[in-house]
């Protein structure tokens, strides 16, 4: 039956999201903000800094792409709901029974199935989930190859499930940066900065989010003349990697998000939404304090 566009945006106050960049740059600690996450870590390295940022973040440790699938089967069979302040959540069983749930206790060693009940689902990072695939479908024709044909099928469909999910989601990925060499000499010229994925995903990921943000931080000086680092996130990136811009009611896409990270528990996702969607219930909190610049 067809409907207004209001009272759909109304039911999916959610959106997708890709971030990369440098290491240091803010990523995981950006992400660790989010409101009421289900962190997917696939690099231990990462572990203390969502612990700084949110000490009660709900986290499963990914082994291999077997664990990673079986996780997003059970994302698959969730469902929509509410929480008490009248916020959208999503809630989900994990692990879910039959070969799952045996393979669960039998490897991963996990007890009866738990339900979850979160607001944002963080991968981090996608990066690494790729670089799992690659191992997981090796060529039958070349021994010590790469099935590069399937790994991009199955990353297309990976990558479409999860966008499929009711639930806002936020994917970590490294940066990329590719050189061109000169026409004179050896020196090199850095002609471009992309999430570092496989094959044409680092140029095409774009069109699987509604924003690809690129990550970094600076030293700047507070109106004392301190020095500081700024942590940041650059929303406008070149139309190649960017997708189109969320519809939104009230603003378009900020150019740019400034991070505040040594404030934990605030969210600057949660914030964002509560800015883009200002008559929706986000899931925001109250004294989100991320400063966003946007569009004039």
């Amino acid at each position: 039956m067809p409907t207004k566009v209001s009272e759909l945006m109304n039911k999916n106050p959610y959106t997708q999201l890709l971030v990369y960049g440098p290491p240091g740059s803010g990523k995981t600690s950006w992400a660790a903000r989010c409101p009421r996450p289900f962190y997917v870590l696939t690099e231990m390295q990462g572990l203390g800094s969502v612990f700084v940022q949110a000490k009660d973040a709900i986290i499963e440790p990914i082994a291999d792409f077997r664990h990673f699938a079986l996780l997003l089967r059970a994302l698959k069979r969730g469902a929509p709901t509410v929480l008490r302040n009248g916020q959208p959540a999503f809630k989900f069983q994990y692990p879910l029974d039959g070969d799952d749930a045996r393979y669960a206790q039998k490897v991963l060693g996990y007890d009866d199935p738990e339900t979850y009940v979160v607001q944002t689902l963080v991968v981090d990072s996608i990066t690494h989930v790729h670089k799992m695939l690659t191992k997981h479908y090796p060529s039958k024709k070349e021994e010590g190859e790469i099935d590069f044909f399937r790994v991009q099928r199955v990353m297309d469909q990976l990558l479409d499930d999860l966008r499929s999910i009711p639930v806002n989601l936020v994917c970590i990925a490294l940066e990329d940066r590719v050189f061109a060499k000169a026409k004179r000499g050896t020196t090199k010229r850095l002609i471009g900065i992309q999430p570092k994925l496989f094959g044409k995903m680092a140029t095409e990921c774009g069109q699987y989010f509604a924003g690809v943000g690129y990550a970094n931080k600076s030293e700047v000086q507070d109106d004392n003349g301190n020095d500081s680092i700024e942590y940041a996130i650059s929303w406008s990136m070149p139309q190649h990697v960017q997708s189109k811009v969320p519809p939104c009611v009230a603003k378009d896409f900020p150019v740019r998000t400034i991070n505040r990270h040594r404030i934990p528990g605030s969210t600057t996702l949660g914030s964002m939404l509560k800015a883009m969607y200002p008559e929706q219930q986000t899931a925001s909190k109250d004294g989100d304090n991320a400063d966003h610049i946007w569009n004039t």
